[in-house]
């Protein structure tokens, strides 16, 4: 209890007004110049009038609920995007993509409000603005052209479009609104019958639902009404077993295939310094950007080569993120930075918890004593699963100090793992997750602190 009563400060505010010392400057909507406002706006019309000319089909199955739009730009110009798209007509911006100094976009229009979006350019010709420009101005002229949208209009990835003639995988984003219910079931009753293999997981998200599917051009070609369905369209992601699973002459041969696409980094470029169960540099995609003086030990006595495999993966990851990326791919890899390795688990048994704090502060010590001038940011990976709900340990206030430079005025970027589930509780993934605390030291206040991290 308190032995006297709180001090309480009464009507010691006082009201200013606030003015930013930042200036916001939001400049106009740029469009290319139209000479000829009649033409420019009769053409587009024009093609949208042929794009939207769809043949009768007594065939109730065949019949489009709308129809898709491909929209150009001119090359260094914008498109006018949130003019586009009409939700309350149910006319939805599917997706955007640049290309080649251009803006594209797709459009999906129901077919009973093609009339209300062509309103929208004959009012740029026929119509003005009380300051007297062309009503829809912007937009209208923001577009160079418009067509019907083709399977490319949806393809989104880094990869160039496929072009083999065979099947492949890919990945299906599927409009998740303005379709109607059942759009899964649609698409997976047409997929069988024009004989695509789809994938049985579905990812949702409340836009979008995304599954693999497995399809030539042609079976797309014959696929009934995919565009009232779809939304954008990826390459699959190559998934690691096809790799794994490789003889070890067939493994070198992707090795060697890789090395001739990538540019080693330079000598002085910088680090990741990695704290770990050390790394076996003699692999040929690690040893080119890990040279013999930087593997280093906290324990002299120590080989500084890694016996447990943990600190080599960390190695692999930290300098080129998922090997898949890598050996499925065809372009060249610059790598912008090196590896440095300081061993500070020992082969066997473990170190004495009251150590863990002056053990990190050796590891570090040595990389740049070894390197002096070399920038770095430092990977510990390596956690304890001791836990003080989150009160400071003599692991976790030695790391803040290396961290903020408190001794020696050098401040240090380290990452931390937030923690190391058993391997005899993976299985429980993602409930085991949810159960467990961060670990020592990741609660530190001065680190970057890591849970987990993906692309897929």
């Amino acid at each position: 209890m308190a032995r006297h009563p709180h001090l309480v400060l009464r009507d010691t505010g006082e009201t200013k007004t606030f003015t930013s010392t930042r200036t916001v400057i939001t400049g106009p909507f740029l469009t290319p110049p139209r000479d000829d406002r009649q033409g420019h706006g009769q053409g587009l019309v024009a093609s949208i009038r042929t794009a939207a000319s769809i043949p009768d089909t007594e065939d109730e199955a065949e019949r489009p609920e709308g129809i898709t739009l491909e929209f150009e730009s001119d090359p260094g110009f914008a498109l006018k995007l949130e003019s586009l798209e009409r939700q309350r007509s149910g006319i939805e911006l599917v997706n955007v993509r640049e290309a080649n100094d251009r803006m594209y976009a797709t459009v999906f229009v129901p077919t009973d409000k093609v009339a209300v979006f062509l309103k929208t350019f004959e009012r740029y010709i026929d119509e003005e603005t009380e300051s007297g420009a062309p009503k829809n101005k912007e937009l209208v002229e923001s577009i160079n052209s418009v067509r019907r949208a083709a399977l490319r209009s949806f393809w989104m990835d880094t990869k160039p479009f496929p072009s083999a003639a065979g099947g492949i995988w890919w990945e299906i984003w599927l409009r998740n609104e303005g379709v109607g219910t059942g759009v899964v079931e649609k698409f997976r009753s047409e997929a069988q019958r024009v004989g695509i293999t789809v994938g049985q997981r579905l990812v949702r998200f409340p836009e979008r639902l995304v599954l693999l599917a497995e399809a030539s051009i042609e079976q797309w070609e014959r696929f009934r009404n995919l565009f009232d369905l779809l939304a954008e369209l990826r390459a699959a992601t190559k998934v690691p077993t096809d790799f794994v699973e490789l003889t070890p002459t067939e493994q070198a041969r992707q090795i060697q295939s890789a090395l001739t696409r990538i540019t080693p980094p330079t000598e002085d470029a910088p680090a990741v310094c990695l704290l770990d169960t050390g790394v076996n540099r003699s692999h040929p995609l690690l040893e080119i950007a890990l040279n013999e003086e930087h593997l280093l030990a906290t324990d002299p006595g120590w080989t500084p080569a890694d016996r447990k495999g943990h600190g080599t993966e960390m190695a692999g990851l930290a300098l080129y993120g998922c090997l898949t990326e890598l050996l499925d791919r065809d372009e060249p890899v610059v790598l912008s930075h090196r590896l440095e390795s300081v061993k500070i688990l020992p082969d066997e048994g473990g170190n004495k918890p009251e150590h863990y704090g002056a053990i990190t502060a050796e590891a570090v010590a040595r990389a740049e004593v070894q390197s002096p001038t070399r920038n770095r940011a430092i990977c510990m990976a390596v956690t304890a699963e001791k836990r003080d709900e989150g009160l400071p340990t003599s692991w976790s206030a030695a790391v803040d100090q290396l961290c903020s430079g408190a001794l020696d005025s050098n401040r240090r970027l380290m990452f931390v793992s937030a923690g190391n589930t058993p391997l005899d509780t993976r299985h429980e993934y993602p409930e085991r997750n949810y159960l467990e605390g961060v670990e020592d030291p990741s609660h530190a206040w001065n680190v970057v602190t890591v849970g987990a991290y993906t692309e897929r």
